[in-house]
């Protein structure tokens, strides 16, 4: 396990996330981070709804910080200011929905955290992406220093057409939603019900990966080490699977893609609606 790709995601510290309605304890956030800290992860990615203020200062200043921010919110440097100064350690500004570096106020703002980045405030700017079909333009006009996506072993697309696009640039990837936020650690019968048309493919998932003698956490788990990416962002529900996912042993067998039909099942962006 290569812990310097590690950044760990804090999504589920303080809210409801994802369709299991993923939410830990204080008490169990702080046994995270401390193993965290102890197996030498030394990156977080957040975000301000994740309230990380719920937790001691000290405890989160031993980490750099990987921060979302949303443009549609964050427009004038005042505001982006107050928003970074909440942790004095972020390392590196994830924008979300980076269409809207393409609008009206796209690149006053890009302007500004360039200052930022030439000032050592902040050492890289990176955008999150869930399709690229304006990545190109993006790029092209803007130093981008890392795209976060989404890789896991039923959805690659988005991560084979990034590597084309930024191939030559010095663009970090980074590997979101491994685990399809829970979802692939779970048994067919254990979908919620807004994606029990998955269930028939869970079946074969598992079906496939015991004929290959390897669990579904150790599948998504090395699928994801084993791409061409720089970093790996996931989550964990306790202290205990965070030691058992930095334990892990690379296994040697080459784990598939698994196709799945109704791509809309399978990427978080549409869930509101189904």
């Amino acid at each position: 396990m290569d812990i310097s790709k590690i950044i760990l995601g804090t999504a589920n510290f303080s809210e409801n996330y994802g369709l299991l309605n993923s939410r830990i304890s204080n008490t169990q956030i702080k046994k995270i981070l401390k193993v965290a800290k102890d197996k030498k992860i030394k990156c977080l990615d957040t975000a301000k709804e994740y309230k990380l203020d719920l937790i001691s200062k000290k405890q989160i200043n031993r980490f750099k910080i990987y921060k979302k921010i949303n443009l549609e919110k964050l427009i004038s440097k005042k505001k982006i200011l107050e928003y970074l100064n909440e942790n004095s350690n972020t390392y590196g500004v994830t924008l979300r929905k980076p269409d809207l570096l393409l609008k009206k106020n796209g690149r006053l703002i890009y302007k500004f955290l360039k200052e930022l980045k030439e000032k050592k405030v902040i050492k890289k700017i990176g955008i999150s992406i869930y399709k690229t079909n304006k990545l190109k333009k993006i790029i092209s006009l803007f130093q981008i220093d890392y795209i976060q996506l989404p890789l896991n072993i039923v959805n690659k697309s988005v991560y084979q057409s990034t590597k084309k696009i930024v191939k030559r640039r010095k663009i970090e990837i980074h590997a979101r939603s491994i685990f399809l936020q829970g979802l692939l650690l779970k048994k067919n019968d254990q979908l919620p019900s807004q994606l029990k048309n998955l269930r028939h493919d869970w079946k074969k998932i598992d079906t496939r990966l015991e004929k290959l003698n390897v669990s579904r956490y150790t599948a998504c788990l090395d699928f994801a080490m084993s791409q061409n990416v720089d970093k790996i962002i996931f989550g964990v529900e306790n202290s205990l699977q965070l030691k058992k996912i930095l334990e892990a042993k690379r296994v040697k067998k080459n784990i598939p893609v698994f196709k799945i039909k109704d791509k809309k099942l399978i990427d978080p962006i549409y869930w509101l609606n189904l």
